[in-house]
């Protein structure tokens, strides 16, 4: 210690029952460790209703780096959840393994506490996973494989959902409603400046352009779903 500050190797007492021993440089947590937190909790804040719970038996042993998790840990949350790998600012960063109180498996590289790239997912109920992932999600090209007799998916992802190039179809067909909706509020705005110029009783003018304006959307958005239903799943094999 010096100058009343850690330094070099030490052990903490955290109230009100937590406790760290290991490496410290000026004054924070640094090279390796072992961290056992205080409870916290966790759930409703800031006035809402809901239940808050105590967590605790959270607990970290690994590479430390200006009070931060970073590098390689293995850190045990206090729900049941179970990680192994590397560390970046406290998140997942890097090769991993995730276990978590529900028996779901997620390996693979993380990025700021997600899994991107290639990975794998077992879930606790036999599905799984194997290919590339963007935010945690399915994205990419994969092979999802269901329980029993329920078949598998190879092919592309988009975010979660079990469509290949097609779905880029339906982003452009909503893109385009989107526009053609704007396109409409304009020319809703300018009509009813020119009746409001042209008659006193620009109220009723108002409610008439209001529900055709209503209705066209309507129509508008009735038609980009069906067109984006009719996109299949043709890049995908389901068997």
């Amino acid at each position: 210690m010096l100058e009343g500050i850690p330094e070099g190797n030490g052990i903490l007492k955290i109230a009100p029952s937590g406790r760290y021993e290991g490496g410290f440089k000026a004054g924070q947590y640094h090279g390796e460790g072992v961290c056992e937190f205080p409870p916290i909790l966790e759930g409703a804040r800031n006035g809402k209703i809901g239940a808050v719970v105590v967590v605790s038996g959270r607990r970290y042993k690994g590479s430390w780096k200006k009070g931060m998790m970073n590098g390689q840990g293995h850190l045990i949350v206090g729900n049941g959840d179970e990680y192994r790998g590397e560390f970046k600012g406290n998140l997942y960063h890097g090769k991993g393994r995730l276990v978590t109180r529900n028996g779901d498996i997620k390996e693979g590289n993380w990025q700021r506490g997600l899994l991107f790239s290639k990975g794998n997912i077992r879930l606790a109920d036999g599905t799984r996973y194997e290919g590339v992932l963007k935010m945690g999600q399915y994205c990419g090209m994969g092979k999802l494989t269901f329980t029993g007799d329920r078949g598998e998916v190879d092919g592309k992802f988009w975010y979660g959902i079990i469509h290949g190039d097609q779905v880029h179809e339906k982003l452009n067909v909503l893109s385009s409603s989107l526009f053609a909706m704007l396109l409409l509020l304009f020319k809703y705005n300018l009509m009813l400046v020119l009746m409001t110029k042209l008659t006193r009783n620009h109220a009723d003018w108002h409610n008439i352009l209001r529900y055709y304006v209503f209705m066209q959307m309507a129509l508008l958005m009735r038609e980009a779903l069906k067109m984006g239903n009719r996109t299949g799943m043709e890049k995908c094999t389901i068997r």
